[in-house]
């Protein structure tokens, strides 16, 4: 059903993808920033072979955070841009049934603007938390002849099963923040008590869909660094030449050339498949929500749908 919906609403693959611009955007000018931070706060003699300073440990703090903010702000617009898209889709389908319907730029200008403030919560919360993650694995890095090692490794440890408790409930929070507009926290509430009082948490932590697609993701990447492979074979390295990557004698122009369009393929489709997690969680969501409204605009999908409930999870899917 979710990739049913992003089908007939293909606009918001295009958001997805100008949303990744953006970031990509903003990771080079706060390298810069971070490049000349760390040129104020370090000196060092003519001849570079003794510096002294570096930069603050809450100033690394603080612009990791805004790193990782900013990047989770743009992500988590794009994931309640398509869960909008797709909850149109299933409750109002005559209003999301084309490229660029009413169902994209709406649910496009919700996440930008009524539910800008809950996405910029939520993510700030997972921020601080990859931040402190990020400068305790580095710390323990430099440091594993150091005593604090154990303390480090439990930190890390901890940190990392936070962030991923984070993301996990981040992820249907936001669902509902596209859905209904709720707040970060009222949409969190919503959700623990949906699949708790339908009985789906197992069908939820089963979930393999996510695997499927990054597979499909890999998959996809190496038939692109194949295809670079063969381009270049064709062509004698010509478009690597334009790259400046060129080898003299050649040799390396295959590596090259997969690597290169390997990287490439890999970029766009994990947008492409996140995308698709985002439409498949939602409608997951949708279907412990309201399975009637299926079944009343989408009739064939949900024989589909109750048709394999049934047949997986028997006695947990409540139909």
């Amino acid at each position: 059903a979710g990739v049913t919906a992003i089908k007939s609403n293909g606009g918001v693959v295009l958001i997805a993808y100008f949303c990744v611009l953006l970031v990509f955007v903003f990771s080079a000018v706060w390298t810069l920033a971070l490049i000349g931070i760390a040129d104020k706060t370090t000196s060092c003699l003519d001849d570079d072979s003794d510096c002294n300073g570096g930069m603050i440990e809450g100033l690394v703090f603080v612009m990791l955070v805004s790193l990782f903010w900013t990047q989770q702000v743009i992500s988590n617009v794009v994931h309640t841009a398509v869960a909008g898209v797709v909850g149109t889709w299933w409750f109002a389908q005559e209003e999301a049934s084309s490229f660029c319907s009413s169902a994209v730029t709406d649910s496009f200008v919700r996440s930008t603007t009524t539910s800008f403030g809950s996405i910029c919560f939520g993510s700030l919360l997972t921020a601080v938390i990859k931040a402190l993650h990020q400068i305790v694995q580095t710390a323990r890095n430099d440091d594993r002849r150091n005593d604090n090692g154990i303390l480090l490794c439990l930190a890390e440890c901890v940190l990392g099963c936070l962030e991923g408790v984070m993301q996990y409930f981040n992820k249907y929070a936001f669902i509902y923040c596209g859905l209904y507009g709720y707040d970060y926290l009222s949409a969190g509430r919503n959700v623990l008590n949906l699949f708790n009082a339908r009985g789906w948490t197992v069908i939820v932590n089963d979930d393999m869909v996510q695997n499927c697609l990054q597979l499909s993701c890999l998959i996809l990447s190496c038939l692109s660094g194949c295809a670079g492979m063969l381009i270049s074979t064709i062509q004698g390295g010509s478009w690597l030449d334009a790259l400046g990557v060129s080898d003299d004698d050649g040799s390396n122009n295959i590596v090259a050339a997969f690597f290169i369009a390997f990287i490439l393929g890999l970029m766009i489709a994990s947008i492409l498949m996140g995308v698709i997690d985002s439409a498949v969680s939602t409608a997951i969501v949708s279907f412990a929500e309201s399975p009637s409204d299926l079944h009343r605009n989408h009739p064939d999908l949900y024989e589909e749908m109750v048709g394999a409930w049934r047949k997986v999870y028997p006695n947990d899917c409540g139909f």
